[in-house]
Protein backbone atom coordinates (compact mmCIF):
# COMPACT_ATOMS: atom_id res chain seq x y z
CA UNK A 1 0.00 0.00 0.00
CA UNK A 2 2.88 2.68 0.89
CA UNK A 3 4.08 1.80 -2.25
CA UNK A 4 0.69 2.12 -4.11
CA UNK A 5 0.66 5.78 -2.33
CA UNK A 6 4.35 6.69 -3.18
CA UNK A 7 3.55 6.20 -6.90
CA UNK A 8 0.22 8.28 -6.61
CA UNK A 9 2.73 11.32 -5.60
CA UNK A 10 4.97 10.67 -8.35
CA UNK A 11 2.01 10.10 -11.10
CA UNK A 12 -1.18 12.57 -10.13
CA UNK A 13 0.95 15.68 -10.88
CA UNK A 14 2.31 14.30 -14.10
CA UNK A 15 -1.55 13.84 -15.01
CA UNK A 16 -2.84 16.54 -14.04
CA UNK A 17 0.17 19.06 -15.89
CA UNK A 18 -0.78 16.91 -18.68
CA UNK A 19 -4.44 17.33 -18.84
CA UNK A 20 -3.80 21.17 -18.45
CA UNK A 21 -1.35 21.45 -21.49
CA UNK A 22 -3.91 19.50 -23.59
CA UNK A 23 -6.94 21.14 -22.45
CA UNK A 24 -5.30 24.46 -23.69
CA UNK A 25 -6.02 23.32 -27.57
CA UNK A 26 -10.19 22.29 -26.51
CA UNK A 27 -10.45 25.70 -24.83
CA UNK A 28 -9.15 27.31 -27.61
CA UNK A 29 -11.35 25.92 -29.60
CA UNK A 30 -13.98 26.48 -27.46
CA UNK A 31 -13.40 30.22 -27.71
CA UNK A 32 -12.74 30.30 -31.44
CA UNK A 33 -16.29 28.87 -31.82
CA UNK A 34 -18.48 31.64 -30.40
CA UNK A 35 -16.29 34.04 -32.59
CA UNK A 36 -18.35 32.87 -35.78
CA UNK A 37 -17.32 29.45 -38.33
CA UNK A 38 -14.57 31.28 -40.15
CA UNK A 39 -12.49 31.90 -36.66
CA UNK A 40 -13.23 28.77 -35.70
CA UNK A 41 -11.90 27.43 -39.15
CA UNK A 42 -8.96 29.75 -39.28
CA UNK A 43 -7.65 28.96 -35.70
CA UNK A 44 -8.22 25.06 -36.27
CA UNK A 45 -5.84 25.69 -39.06
CA UNK A 46 -2.95 27.81 -37.46
CA UNK A 47 -3.45 25.67 -34.18
CA UNK A 48 -2.45 22.69 -36.36
CA UNK A 49 -0.01 24.58 -38.13
CA UNK A 50 1.80 25.63 -34.67
CA UNK A 51 1.57 21.96 -33.24
CA UNK A 52 3.32 20.21 -36.21
CA UNK A 53 6.22 22.84 -37.46
CA UNK A 54 6.40 24.72 -33.69
CA UNK A 55 4.87 22.42 -30.72
CA UNK A 56 5.99 19.23 -31.71
CA UNK A 57 9.33 20.48 -32.86
CA UNK A 58 10.27 22.11 -29.17
CA UNK A 59 9.30 19.16 -27.30
CA UNK A 60 11.14 16.46 -29.66
CA UNK A 61 14.59 19.03 -29.40
CA UNK A 62 14.38 19.00 -26.10
CA UNK A 63 13.17 15.22 -25.61
CA UNK A 64 17.39 14.34 -26.17
CA UNK A 65 18.14 15.79 -22.99
CA UNK A 66 15.91 13.36 -20.78
CA UNK A 67 18.78 10.86 -20.70
CA UNK A 68 21.24 12.98 -20.02
CA UNK A 69 19.31 14.74 -17.17
CA UNK A 70 18.24 11.14 -15.53
CA UNK A 71 21.90 9.75 -15.68
CA UNK A 72 23.18 13.30 -14.22
CA UNK A 73 20.94 13.56 -11.45
CA UNK A 74 21.23 9.66 -10.80
CA UNK A 75 25.09 10.55 -10.43
CA UNK A 76 24.84 14.04 -8.62
CA UNK A 77 26.66 15.43 -10.90
CA UNK A 78 24.64 18.68 -10.95
CA UNK A 79 26.69 20.67 -13.00
CA UNK A 80 26.27 18.08 -16.01
CA UNK A 81 22.78 18.09 -14.89
CA UNK A 82 22.41 22.35 -15.15
CA UNK A 83 24.73 22.31 -18.33
CA UNK A 84 22.42 20.39 -20.32
CA UNK A 85 19.60 22.56 -19.38
CA UNK A 86 21.51 25.45 -20.12
CA UNK A 87 22.25 23.94 -23.51
CA UNK A 88 18.97 22.79 -23.80
CA UNK A 89 17.10 26.20 -23.32
CA UNK A 90 19.64 27.86 -25.81
CA UNK A 91 19.51 25.35 -28.39
CA UNK A 92 15.56 25.97 -28.33
CA UNK A 93 15.57 29.37 -28.09
CA UNK A 94 17.82 29.62 -31.44
CA UNK A 95 15.65 26.82 -32.86
CA UNK A 96 12.17 29.13 -32.11
CA UNK A 97 13.58 31.93 -34.66
CA UNK A 98 13.51 29.98 -38.03
CA UNK A 99 9.57 28.46 -36.20
CA UNK A 100 8.92 32.64 -35.96
CA UNK A 101 9.57 33.64 -39.72
CA UNK A 102 7.75 30.25 -40.58
CA UNK A 103 5.18 31.41 -38.83
CA UNK A 104 5.04 35.11 -40.14
CA UNK A 105 5.00 34.01 -43.29
CA UNK A 106 2.25 31.28 -42.26
CA UNK A 107 -0.21 33.12 -44.50
CA UNK A 108 1.81 32.94 -48.05
CA UNK A 109 2.38 29.40 -48.10
CA UNK A 110 -1.07 28.46 -47.02
CA UNK A 111 -2.50 30.63 -50.04
CA UNK A 112 0.17 28.84 -52.07
CA UNK A 113 -1.13 25.60 -51.41
CA UNK A 114 -4.53 26.64 -52.52
CA UNK A 115 -6.26 27.30 -48.52
CA UNK A 116 -8.67 30.18 -48.28
CA UNK A 117 -7.56 34.02 -48.23
CA UNK A 118 -10.16 34.68 -45.41
CA UNK A 119 -8.92 31.25 -43.44
CA UNK A 120 -5.36 32.61 -43.64
CA UNK A 121 -5.41 35.66 -42.36
CA UNK A 122 -7.60 34.78 -39.23
CA UNK A 123 -4.80 31.56 -38.47
CA UNK A 124 -1.94 34.12 -39.24
CA UNK A 125 -3.39 36.50 -36.81
CA UNK A 126 -3.66 33.39 -34.22
CA UNK A 127 -0.39 32.46 -34.72
CA UNK A 128 1.47 35.89 -34.23
CA UNK A 129 -0.58 36.20 -30.76
CA UNK A 130 0.88 32.62 -30.55
CA UNK A 131 4.61 33.61 -30.63
CA UNK A 132 5.16 34.28 -26.94
CA UNK A 133 3.57 30.53 -26.03
CA UNK A 134 6.14 29.23 -28.22
CA UNK A 135 8.83 31.30 -26.48
CA UNK A 136 7.54 29.68 -23.09
CA UNK A 137 7.45 26.49 -24.53
CA UNK A 138 11.17 26.80 -25.35
CA UNK A 139 11.72 27.41 -21.87
CA UNK A 140 9.26 25.01 -20.50
CA UNK A 141 9.99 22.06 -22.46
CA UNK A 142 13.35 22.12 -21.10
CA UNK A 143 12.01 22.73 -17.70
CA UNK A 144 10.12 20.07 -17.39
CA UNK A 145 12.02 17.42 -17.98
CA UNK A 146 15.14 19.19 -15.78
CA UNK A 147 12.72 19.08 -12.75
CA UNK A 148 10.59 15.41 -13.83
CA UNK A 149 14.63 14.16 -13.89
CA UNK A 150 14.47 15.12 -10.02
CA UNK A 151 11.17 14.02 -9.01
CA UNK A 152 10.02 17.74 -7.94
CA UNK A 153 6.40 17.17 -9.85
CA UNK A 154 4.39 19.16 -7.98
CA UNK A 155 6.46 22.19 -9.00
CA UNK A 156 6.23 20.80 -12.70
CA UNK A 157 2.56 21.17 -12.34
CA UNK A 158 2.58 24.88 -11.19
CA UNK A 159 4.63 25.61 -14.37
CA UNK A 160 2.59 23.88 -16.45
CA UNK A 161 -0.51 26.57 -16.23
CA UNK A 162 1.84 29.39 -17.86
CA UNK A 163 1.67 28.37 -21.21
CA UNK A 164 -1.79 28.04 -20.73
CA UNK A 165 -1.96 32.29 -19.41
CA UNK A 166 -0.26 33.36 -22.45
CA UNK A 167 -3.14 31.14 -24.96
CA UNK A 168 -6.25 32.51 -22.84
CA UNK A 169 -4.91 35.94 -23.38
CA UNK A 170 -4.15 35.19 -27.26
CA UNK A 171 -7.77 34.27 -27.44
CA UNK A 172 -9.13 37.26 -25.35
CA UNK A 173 -7.34 39.71 -27.54
CA UNK A 174 -9.09 37.99 -30.41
Amino acid sequence: MEELISLGKIIFPLVLSGLIVYSKSLISMFFLGQLGKIELAGGSLAMGFANITGYSVMKGMATGMEPICGQAFGAKKWTVLSQTFKQTLSLLLLGSIPIILLWLNMESILLSLGQKKTLTSVGKVFLIYSIPELLAQALLSPLRIFLRAQNLNLLLLFLQQWPCYFTFQSIISL
